[in-house]
């Protein structure tokens, strides 16, 4: 399985993405919650629907963890917070963890 890496960039007017492993790719919304469903359904086409997983993080560095996730091994402090956003779209939480693996 590929592993993908996409970073988030907060702008005035919206959010737009990039990813280091997928050559040329970026994408723009006015919402976050509209960003991360164009990075989905992008980066499934760019790798023509081949299994992969997404690892997001904020342009500080900050990693975007969903938190249904059952990923452990995280020493720091972190906070939880919702990426709001002004549109309809559905809202999911996450937490930003600021630290490093154990």
């Amino acid at each position: 399985m590929r592993q993908v890496t996409v970073t988030y960039h907060r702008e005035n007017n919206g959010w737009w993405a990039e990813s280091p492993d997928l050559d040329g790719y970026t994408a723009a919304a006015s919402s976050f919650a509209q960003l991360r469903a164009l990075v989905v359904e992008g980066v499934a086409f760019y790798l023509d629907d081949a299994p992969h997983a997404i690892a997001e993080k904020l342009d500080s560095g900050a990693e975007l963890v969903d938190q249904n996730s059952a990923r452990t091994g995280w020493t720091g402090s972190s906070w939880s917070g919702r990426l709001a956003t002004a549109d309809s779209a559905p809202r999911r939480s996450f937490e930003v963890r600021h630290a490093e693996y154990a």
